[in-house]
């Protein structure tokens, strides 16, 4: 029977948690998975909507007051941790966070890293040569791009208020939290990557509207937009759960984004 909790846990545990403290069930069956009991129904459902509440807070915050970077980024992502974690809803383990999975998920890490990595580098080459790729490449920018920009949004920006916030959110807490109020593993990643895509509406409307395109085009980009998001949700869903560390959706997630400014830069000013 599929772990409404601990969705990740390996096969074969023959653990069984029950209770708010998860305490060892004395004589508890062996089990495919651990098992822990459901909380009231309010507290099942209180923290995902905290969670979903300090997200609506930052996309306003960086939508519609203009107020971005990787501070507003890292105390956000307390804020959701702590929401996960009060009261022993969420462990570290259970947020993909733990030390015991941290090998295994440096090695996926490097391992898409690595993919991803040499995707962009041939990319960037055969841009140099290949004026198609090039224009292709240079169409992606929203702005006139500079080094000081890049390397900021790159190194910091990006990794500091995008994927951190984004992966622990959207890859740790609400599975996590969704699993705890009884969601298998199938429905806790594809809801995460629905609330994912979701969550881009915001910046893809406003880069659509920015650049004066007629309303039929916004709409499709918009939809577009969402439809990849959640698809790549699912992705990262998936790369969390066989992983079973948040490692590897940040990196993939980290690669995706700050590779392709650098793949950016490479080919506009490189």
């Amino acid at each position: 029977m599929a772990d409404p909790l601990l969705w990740w846990y390996p096969q074969g545990s023959t653990w069984a948690f029950s209770g708010p403290r998860r305490q060892p069930v004395v004589g508890a069956p062996t089990a495919t998975s651990v098992v822990r009991a459901l909380p009231p129904h309010r507290e099942r459902w209180l923290p995902i909507v905290a969670v979903i509440a300090v997200l609506a807070l930052l996309k306003v915050a960086t939508s519609l007051l203009g107020i971005t970077g990787a501070v507003v980024g890292v105390a956000a992502t307390l804020g959701i941790v702590a929401v996960a974690t009060r009261k022993g809803r969420a462990t570290w383990h259970d947020l993909g966070l733990s030390g015991r999975t941290l090998r295994r998920g440096v090695l996926w890490s490097l391992g898409f890293f690595a993919l991803f990595g040499s995707g962009f580098a041939v990319t960037a080459l055969l841009a140099k040569v290949v004026p198609a790729i090039a224009a292709w490449v240079q169409s992606l920018q929203v702005a006139t791009p500079d080094w000081d920009t890049l390397a900021v949004q790159a190194l910091v920006t990006i990794p500091l208020g995008t994927v951190l916030i984004e992966e622990v959110a959207f890859r740790g807490a609400l599975p996590a939290l969704l699993g705890r109020a009884g969601a298998s593993t199938r429905w806790a990643i594809v809801v995460s990557a629905m609330l994912f895509g979701l969550w881009h509406v915001a910046p893809s409307l406003a880069a659509a509207t920015g650049q004066g395109a007629p309303a039929a085009s916004v709409v499709l980009a918009v939809l577009g937009t969402v439809v990849f998001t959640t698809a790549s949700g699912i992705g990262l869903g998936w790369l969390r759960h066989r992983s079973r560390s948040l490692l590897p959706p940040m990196v993939v997630h980290l690669a995706t984004n700050s590779l392709g400014l650098g793949l950016l830069w490479f080919v506009t000013l490189g």
